[in-house]
């Protein structure tokens, strides 16, 4: 599983995603926890809050008030000035080319 963004930037973050093996229960072995995100869900709601965002599930933030922003989180729209909606939305438009909605 992949580091958290400041691990990715040699910076020391948290811990890494991680899926506990083995698995206990037929829902775990199908669709297990994942531990170590700010989401607290399953693998595959993950990978759908990761794809909604074009595989940077961290854009998430995009749409939030400031003062609900995480410092960390704020580190890919230190250029930005203004709402970081709109610019976003343009990134998200990119990153999302191509792929097939579920």
């Amino acid at each position: 599983m992949s580091a958290d963004f400041l691990h990715k930037q040699n910076i020391s973050g948290g811990a890494p995603h991680t899926i506990l093996l083995p698995v206990q229960t037929v829902e775990d072995s199908v669709d297990p926890v994942l531990h170590y995100t700010r989401y607290g869900t399953r693998l595959v709601e993950y990978c759908r809050i990761a794809f909604r965002y074009g595989g940077f599930p961290g854009l998430d933030v995009a749409d939030l008030p400031i003062e609900r922003v995480d410092v960390n989180d704020r580190y890919g729209f230190e250029n930005v000035s203004g709402s970081w909606s709109e610019p976003a939305a343009r990134l998200l438009t990119k990153l999302r080319h191509g792929l097939v909605e579920l």
